[in-house]
Order: structure tokens, then C-alpha cells, then sequence
């Protein structure tokens, strides 16, 4: 596997990722996550953050399996203090799951953080998605607090030390 930068050529890519998670959340009864009727009305929102260099597509032979956001600052859900990376829009194509595309990434992932001299890598995680916030436990991340966005969901916020 190989973990490239994306940018708004990547789009169409990215999006379809996110927004085929989004349907397989909703089949399953999670609809608190990513709307599968809103993903795409985002574009705009994704291309920026791909052409900032933000977003990374993980590519497997000719596929792209994964895609997600690694930021520095997270002003919405975090109190910056310069130690913390911060991982987002973190998806794994469903045919994927199970292949250890997830583990890879994390740890790819906390590489960078630490290659960027801090210590702690951060991400967020909608509270009623219990499967996902058993996997990010299992990974090493501890619940450090929630937060509720303004439509009401509630997140929970996780941390991962990294040395």
C-alpha cells in the first residue's frame, strides 16, 4: 500500500469513498455520521482541503482503499496546544475491512505526527457508533472528553500518546 497526497483531482475518488461509507452507515442504522444525501453537496469543502494538503488516499495496486485528513490544528473540537495531530474524514473502503488497511494507516498516521514533533494524535468519533469507538479503543486511543456539534450529535473525543 502506498499513502499519497490527494488533491481536487482526487475528488471524485474521495467522495465516493466517503459517501459509500456513508450509505453502509445508514444500512446498519448509524445516520449520525456522514449523510449519504450530503456528502457530495460538500465538494466544494474536500477539494479545499485536498489542494491545502491536507487529505491522503491510500493506494492498493491501481485502487484507492482509504482516504482521510491529517491536520494540525482542530479549533472546533480541540484546545490547540501544539502536541496533537489530528485525523478526520478517516475511511476505509468496506471491500477493505478487516485487511489491517485501518491499523496501517493509524500507524503511518502517528509516524508523522511524532516526525512532526508532537506527542499525542487526536480524532473524534460520533458517539452512537459503538463498533468505531470499540476499534479506536482496541488501537490505543482513551476518551478524553465529547463534544456536541451544533445539530446535536454528540461526539466522543479520543487521544493516543505516542511516546
Amino acid at each position: 500500500m502506498n499513502i499519497l497526497k490527494a488533491n481536487s483531482a482526487d475528488i471524485d475518488t474521495i467522495l465516493n469513498l466517503i459517501d459509500s461509507a456513508a450509505v453502509w452507515l445508514h444500512e446498519i442504522g448509524i445516520d449520525y455520521q456522514w449523510a449519504p444525501d450530503k456528502v457530495y453537496q460538500r465538494r466544494d469543502h474536500f477539494a479545499a482541503l485536498a489542494d491545502s494538503g491536507k487529505f491522503y488516499r491510500v493506494q492498493h495496486h491501481d485502487r484507492t482503499v482509504a482516504t482521510f485528513m491529517l491536520d494540525w490544528v482542530d479549533e472546533e473540537l480541540w484546545e490547540d496546544d501544539g502536541s496533537a495531530g489530528y485525523l478526520g474524514y478517516f475511511t476505509v473502503d468496506r471491500a477493505y475491512a478487516g485487511e489491517g488497511v485501518g491499523r496501517y494507516i493509524l500507524a503511518w498516521v502517528a509516524e508523522q505526527v511524532v516526525n512532526n514533533h508532537r506527542s499525542k494524535l487526536r480524532l473524534d468519533c460520533v458517539a452512537e457508533n459503538s463498533g468505531l469507538n470499540r476499534y479506536y479503543q482496541s488501537q490505543g486511543f482513551v476518551q478524553v472528553g465529547q463534544f456536541r456539534y451544533s445539530d446535536g450529535v454528540e461526539a466522543v473525543l479520543y487521544e493516543k500518546r505516542l511516546n
